[in-house]
């Protein structure tokens, strides 16, 4: 129910914060993808795990425009240099690609806040 719920928080442009709805989307789809991969692969515990701090990252990088701000959470709390590496990586490279392939609004000004 509340990734249903921060779904239309976002969609109506209410307020509710920048950091927690994203950690918590990004976890949840990060944790489901690793658990998806876990049926395959050995390990899936720390797999999913893994995948869903990553997942957290990236999500809040997306948000918030700011993959860096995302590795070093990452990177903070996981207290792993791998993750936070990898954390760093993806938000990147999602940032490269939402920046390639969807032009921006007419109204963006810079880097601030999309949804405001």
């Amino acid at each position: 129910t509340k990734f249903v719920a921060t779904g239309i928080t976002f969609g109506f442009r209410w307020g509710g914060g920048a950091i927690a709805p994203p950690l918590y989307v990004g976890g949840v789809a990060g944790a489901a993808l690793g658990a998806a991969a876990g049926l395959v692969l050995p390990d899936a515990a720390s797999l999913q795990v893994y995948i869903g701090v990553v997942g957290m990252a990236v999500c809040t990088a997306m948000v918030l425009n700011a993959p860096l701000t995302a590795g070093i959470l990452a990177l903070e709390l996981s207290r792993s240099v791998e993750i936070g590496a990898a954390a760093l990586a993806f938000s990147f490279i999602a940032l490269m690609a939402v920046r390639r392939f969807i032009p921006p609004a007419p109204d963006d000004i810079g880097p601030s806040l999309r949804w405001r």
